[in-house]
């Protein structure tokens, strides 16, 4: 199923406003505490009510936090970026592969790498790609996973 941009733009707005309030939520706990959350379980109920449920029937799924930016085989965040990751994923089908949404304060250029399939000689290989993330906002920014 091919979604309208327009549909598309609205199910991102309502995820952002869902999940924006976390970041909110990790940065108190820091200044009260001095670290970061181990996870975010650790914000309920101080910080947050509840942690929000990813909402599948709006194709987002997989919510992600971790109290620093490491790499996973898929991406590995190379440029400034915050002091945490927290990211979500959107997969609308043929609108064009996976998306990871990543919290990406302006201040930070949160360029990354990611594995890029290539056919050589009949092969599929993945090369290593560094790329540059597509803002959302002046918080949030689209990491293309191939």
């Amino acid at each position: 199923m091919v979604l309208s941009p327009f549909i598309e733009n609205a199910f991102l707005s309502r995820s952002l406003a869902q999940y924006s309030p976390l970041v909110q939520a990790i940065n108190q706990y820091k200044l009260d505490l001095g670290e970061y959350p181990v996870g975010i379980s650790d914000l309920v109920p101080k910080y947050v009510v509840s942690v929000p449920d990813p909402d599948d029937a709006l194709g987002y799924d997989l919510l992600t936090y971790e109290p620093s930016v490491t790499a996973s085989k898929e991406v590995s965040i190379i440029g400034s970026s915050p002091a945490f990751a927290l990211s979500f994923f959107k997969s609308f089908g043929a609108i064009g592969g996976e998306k990871m949404i990543l919290y990406c304060p302006q201040i930070f250029s949160c360029l990354y790498e990611v594995n890029f399939p290539m056919t050589v000689r009949g092969k599929v290989v993945l090369e290593r790609r560094e790329l540059a993330p597509e803002r959302i906002d002046d918080e949030w920014v689209y990491i293309k996973i191939y």
